[in-house]
């Protein structure tokens, strides 16, 4: 087996605003935290998460088309103001 195969891939995630796949390491993870969504920056949170660019953009086109609620199944409360994703 050559050394590229043994090597691990870093899992791919989609962001929720933009739709762009990248690492997984490239992207803020959010998670749900009693019913409202926050900035999950050790990745340890329990739960489904979701994946976001750190860019504005993306966070306003995630809000406005729904896509907190769709990606965690269930309703949430998203923060009117963006969160700080500091990756």
């Amino acid at each position: 087996m050559a050394a590229a195969d043994r090597q691990r891939r870093e899992p791919r995630r989609t962001c929720v605003g933009c739709g762009r796949e990248a690492a997984q390491g490239e992207l803020a993870r959010l998670a749900v935290v009693d019913g409202a969504v926050v900035f999950d920056a050790a990745r340890h949170l329990p739960g489904r998460g979701a994946y976001l660019c750190p860019r504005p953009g993306c966070w306003e086109r995630a809000v406005a088309r729904g896509a907190f609620p769709r990606a965690f199944r269930r309703p949430v409360d998203v923060p009117a103001e963006p969160l700080h994703l500091s990756i």
